[in-house]
């Protein structure tokens, strides 16, 4: 099949068009603007100031009434109970809900080495069953590990509250 001139052109710019292409992308890749240094401070000043929404959890009064408590304040309080707990630190704490009933936790912890994890486990859940009821009333579920998982992320040598 033979080409013609008008084909041979066509060919010939898309080799062109090809090759400025790939020089642009190239350029673009090897790319960077020195000046997200100097905004760098800001976005992260504002990422840390932008509060994010919490999910209400229903909790009952002692006299019978319903209110709604912040997941940030469950997970504050939980917190403050759990620096208690010797030879562990508790890395992060997610609440679980369906809707607005609590459902279960999830605690994870770094531990120290040596320190029987079953007991400390079960130390952790005790607390954080008894902050729970204080704050939520008799909402809450029966302790169980699946309700109330306690997560054993990492171990070191020395007291994690300490690192």
């Amino acid at each position: 099949m033979a080409m013609n001139s008008d084909d041979l052109a066509a060919a010939s710019r898309e080799a062109a068009n090809e090759a400025i292409l790939h020089t642009v992308a190239t350029e673009l890749r090897g790319h960077t603007d020195d000046r997200w240094v100097a905004i760098s401070d800001d976005v992260l000043s504002r990422v840390m100031c932008i509060s994010r929404p919490s999910h209400p959890v229903r909790a009952q009064a002692p006299r019978g009434g319903y209110f709604h408590v912040s997941e940030q304040v469950l997970v504050a309080s939980l917190q403050h109970a759990l620096d208690e707990v010797p030879h562990c630190e508790v890395t992060h704490i997610q609440i679980q809900a369906d809707g607005e009933t609590y459902t279960g936790v999830t605690i994870i912890v770094t531990a120290q080495y040596r320190v029987p994890l079953i007991s400390l486990a079960d130390q952790i859940r005790g607390l954080a069953s008894g902050r729970l009821t204080d704050i939520l009333g008799p909402v809450t579920p029966e302790v169980t590990v699946s309700a109330m998982h306690v997560h054993i992320e990492d171990v070191t040598p020395g007291d994690p509250k300490r690192a």
